[in-house]
């Protein structure tokens, strides 16, 4: 009655059972003339519209014929009939009321003149209208603006764009490959129109597409054909749309497609994906690859096409749990294209003190002489949201400002940018093998236990070798010492401990050379910083100094280094090595970032890019993955960044962080070792960053 006082300009009904109002008991409201006009109506005096819950839930649908329970609801009082079923049926089952006396003329008369008064009050009906109330008719209220602007568009398409989400691809189905024949099978919950824009999106790109569209009374002999023609076609794609309905008994596909979800979940290249209910990949558990779009609305199913043809990216994430199959806040981005996008924080979900925030705890680093200066760069989606440089390049109010283009020496971080996706460059096209023995490629590493040190041994740091040795104190040439690495005895068998180990890397570096027959640092022009347009990335040249901010006054060297590579091994080795000797910028980071966290972004075949990504398992409780490091809480990470985040560090002051849950990439390069390597205060900076970052994303 409060709310009817205050102008309440519609009320909706609840399937439920209300006997305290008059009602026989089982009649839901919906369907109660006693409820609808006598108490709401005649007793209350709500003379506003008068709106039913959706007619398609399992309270009003009994076993009546379709339409049955819109005439109902329609002669109990109701006004405006939300979700039929099926809305065909349901006007001719409301035209028929009428005909023959059911409901009468002035009933329906009545429920007209309501709404179009609404439309005509709220500006929808080619005028601005009377500018009375609301659509109670008390309280003055504006027109309502235009609709369906291009804006709104947009908007619709950014959400839905947002919300479709890639939630396994174990081939890499997903987006389809060039030319490939497509067996699209749209299966239906029931007889609709639905599903007509995925297969009009698809060939509008090109895709080469075979459409069935089938419901549970189609037939056995159609869904036959579909099945033969699914067989014959190079991928089978099974677009889905099964609503989950309160109270219908029912939330999988139909048994009808048994025969299909079998075909589905079995097929080596087959894509399902669900536009409504997601937790229709129980029903195929061998599925390779599964979208959940939620909804089959038009921008949906364009989203999703695009995704298939690969001009869209999955940028969703998953806001339940499948048991056994994806946890909330699951999915695996997807970016066509390299090249990184800019937005502003606020459109990737950061609220506004970000920048201010970051700039304050850099700044507040600087001044406590935690490093000189530094460079910072996050990504979500894609999309850079911040790149801001802070300090200056050495101490002293008269040295260069750092710039966000400045190129630093990334030390470690040459592991991540450069030697691990050049060995998975090689494993994608077959030239290496992850668990191929290392002797194999490098007889002189015949060490007691190193025939059973692999590839992958070296990639996780397991493979029993020291962590480092200061071979530069006696020995000069790449050769030299990579001879002298493989010469070191093992500190451990392959596989028993985790030992972080530069000469692992160095001997990588060697496996890359010799099965490709390709220098290390052409190899990485070509499979590594050339593709994903790193472009400032590169090695320093013996005596050809870049021009990067300095890092140490090195006491072996007996001079300020600048440009040319701070670790002495990778030095003694000409400045290239698989350990240490690159050097880049922060976009240049973030690009190597975004690509992992892309799905490869087309550079690397996304299961190897994600799986390069994940604990590799090899020692227990190890949280080494192929190069990268597994986020553990409380480390240089910090503490927000979600389980499976990965990353690595730099000794010169370097950093970057990945986490595929909230699609974010977070890069820091400072010179943190000028002027020597004995300051502090690095870590806890690392770890506050990156909580920063993550703190300010909107929740």
């Amino acid at each position: 009655m409060a709310a009817i006082d205050a102008g309440a300009s519609a009320v909706m009904t609840g399937h439920l059972s209300v006997p305290g109002l008059g009602e026989a008991a089982g009649v839901s409201a919906t369907l109660s003339r006693r409820i609808l006009t006598e108490v709401l109506r005649e007793e209350l005096a709500f003379d506003g519209i008068v709106v039913t819950d959706a007619l398609d839930m399992g309270g009003v649908q009994g076993d009546g014929p379709p339409g049955e329970a819109a005439v109902r609801a329609l002669a109990a009082g109701a006004d405006l009939l939300l979700m039929p079923p099926k809305p065909r049926e349901t006007r001719a089952a409301l035209v028929e009321a009428v005909r023959t006396g059911r409901v009468s003329m002035a009933r329906l008369d009545s429920a007209v003149a309501k709404i179009l008064g609404a439309k005509e009050r709220m500006g929808l009906l080619g005028s601005a209208g009377p500018g009375g109330g609301g659509l109670g008719g008390r309280g003055a209220r504006a027109p309502a603006p235009a609709v369906d602007l291009d804006q709104h568009v947009e908007l619709a398409r950014s959400i839905a764009a947002r919300g479709v989400t890639l939630v396994r691809d174990r081939a890499g189905a997903v987006p389809l490959a060039a030319g490939a024949s497509v067996a699209l099978l749209t299966l239906l919950d029931e007889d609709s129109e639905a599903g007509d824009h995925l297969p009009a999106e698809l060939r509008r790109r090109g895709v080469d597409v075979s459409w069935h569209r089938l419901h549970p009374g189609s037939g056995r002999a159609r869904i036959a054909a579909a099945v033969t023609a699914a067989e014959a076609a190079d991928v089978v794609v099974a677009a889905m749309h099964v609503r989950v309905r309160s109270y219908s008994g029912e939330i999988g596909l139909p048994p009808e497609f048994a025969g299909i979800a079998e075909l589905v979940s079995g097929a080596d290249r087959a894509i399902g994906v669900s536009f409504g209910n997601p937790y229709l990949i129980e029903q195929l558990p061998q599925v390779p690859a599964y979208i959940c779009a939620y909804n089959d609305g038009r921008f949906t199913e364009q989203l999703v096409g695009e995704l298939l043809a690969g001009s869209a990216a999955a940028l969703g994430r998953l806001p339940i749990t499948i048991p056994g199959v994806a946890e909330v806040g699951d999915g695996l981005g997807l970016y066509p294209g390299r090249q990184l996008g800019v937005a502003a924080p606020a459109d990737e979900g950061f609220l506004d003190h970000l920048r201010p925030a970051v700039l304050a705890l850099l700044e507040r680093a600087v001044a406590d002489r935690v490093f000189p200066g530094a460079v910072a760069m996050v990504v979500r989606r894609g999309n850079v949201v911040l790149h801001e440089a802070v300090g200056r390049e050495t101490y002293g109010d008269r040295a260069p400002r750092m710039a966000r283009s400045s190129l630093f020496d990334l030390a470690s971080l040459t592991k991540v940018c450069a030697t691990g996706p050049v060995v998975l460059r090689l494993v994608a096209r077959g030239a290496l093998s992850l668990d191929q023995p290392v002797s194999e490629l490098l007889p002189e590493f015949d060490v007691p236990g190193a025939g059973a040190v692999t590839i992958r041994h070296l990639m996780t740091h397991s493979s029993g070798l020291p962590a480092s040795a200061r071979f530069f104190e006696s020995v000069r040439g790449r050769e030299e010492i990579v001879a002298a690495a493989a010469s070191t005895p093992l500190a451990s068998a392959p596989g028993e401990r985790e030992l972080y180990s530069d000469l692992g890397m160095i001997l990588l570096m060697a496996c890359a050379e010799r099965a490709s027959g390709v220098s290390f640092d052409e190899l990485v022009a070509e499979e590594v910083t050339g593709p994903l347009a790193m472009t400032g990335a590169r090695f320093a040249a013996p005596g050809s100094p870049l021009k990067a901010v300095p890092t140490e006054l090195c006491r072996w060297r007996r001079r300020m280094l600048r440009g040319e590579v701070h670790d002495e091994n990778a030095f003694a080795m000409g400045g290239v090595s698989g350990h240490a000797g690159l050097f880049g910028t922060a976009e240049d980071v973030a690009k190597l970032g975004a690509a992992f966290l892309g799905g490869g972004r087309g550079w690397l075949p996304a299961p190897l890019a994600r799986a390069a990504t994940r604990r590799a398992g090899l020692v227990d409780g190890s949280s080494r993955a192929l190069c990268w490091d597994v986020h553990e809480p409380g480390g240089h990470g910090g503490s927000f960044l979600s389980p499976g985040a990965f990353g690595h560090t730099g000794f010169t002051g370097t950093a970057i962080w990945c986490d595929p849950r909230t699609d974010i990439c977070l890069v820091l390069l400072t010179n943190r070792v000028h002027p020597t390597r004995d300051g502090r205060g690095i870590r806890g900076v690392r770890a506050a960053f990156a909580d920063t970052v993550i703190g300010a994303l909107a929740r």
